[in-house]
């Protein structure tokens, strides 16, 4: 890992940690709420998963399909406005996967978790890029 890598990350984590905002992103939990039931889904599946706390950092829909994600706009307007972005430093909470993660808690939002990219310039995870779904 050179140095200019490592510069990216701190500052990635700085710049996220001072405009960002806590969030939580969970990992479902995979038994039935009522095992006598086992046919039946869990009510809540992002009640008793795994959970960790980050700062992430919102960004529209325009800035995520500038680096990217595909999202196409007609006369300026989204043509679908259900999802929003999320970007999250990688050193905020190193060595989570999130691509096994399917749910990010904002305040009272649940938002599924679309899709998860790394920006991984080199040896070292620099950032995450989520897609999240109402």
């Amino acid at each position: 890992m050179n140095v200019t890598q490592i510069r990216l990350a701190k500052t990635a984590k700085k710049l996220i940690e001072k405009n960002g905002r806590s969030i939580t992103i969970i990992k479902s939990k995979d038994t039935n709420t009522d095992a006598t039931k086992p046919w039946r889904k869990n009510d809540n599946p992002w009640v008793g998963g795994t959970e960790v706390v980050v700062v992430g950092v919102f960004v529209n829909p325009k800035s995520a399909s500038d680096l990217g994600t595909g999202e196409s706009l007609v006369a300026g307007m989204l043509l679908d406005s259900r999802y929003k972005y999320v970007l999250i430093a990688e050193d905020s909470a190193p060595g989570n996967d999130y691509a096994s993660f399917d749910y990010l808690k904002d305040g009272s939002d649940i938002w599924k978790i679309k899709h998860t990219e790394v920006l991984k310039p080199g040896e070292k995870v620099i950032l995450h890029l989520m897609e999240l779904e109402q």
